[in-house]
């Protein structure tokens, strides 16, 4: 693994490339982004799973992501990851389609409320 500091300011890049924040998808947390733990998780997720480990790329990973947040019924999660996909260069079908695609192990209910989610936070005329 590459040296921590400099994982760490990578994680940084990639969680601003995916979210518009250094902290990624950990914005709000009750701990300080100064904590050690908070950079440490930091590192680790957008360092190391998504920077360093690039043998699937990004988009594909969000993707990936998108589905565990709509098959495990977490649309506050789900919102977080859209504005991931849309700045990783996903676009508004293949989202809809890895919802639609989860259905098979999460069931229709939670991809029902993936797909309400979907269309708020990126309506179909804004493809």
């Amino acid at each position: 693994m590459a040296d921590d500091g400099y994982l760490y300011q990578q994680a940084q890049i990639k969680a601003t490339e995916l979210f518009g924040t250094p902290e990624g998808d950990l914005t709000g947390l009750p701990i300080d982004p100064a904590d050690q733990f908070s950079k440490e998780l930091l590192t680790w997720v957008f360092g190391y799973l998504f920077t360093e480990r690039s043998l699937i790329p990004t988009k594909s990973k969000v993707l990936a992501l998108i589905a565990m947040c709509a098959a495990s019924g977490r649309s506050d999660m789900l919102r977080r990851w859209l504005t991931a996909a849309k700045n990783s260069g996903c676009s508004r079908d293949e989202v809809q389609e890895t919802i639609l695609t989860m259905v098979m192990y999460g069931g229709w209910p939670v991809a029902r409320d993936s797909l309400e989610v979907l269309s708020e936070h990126w309506p179909a005329s804004a493809k």
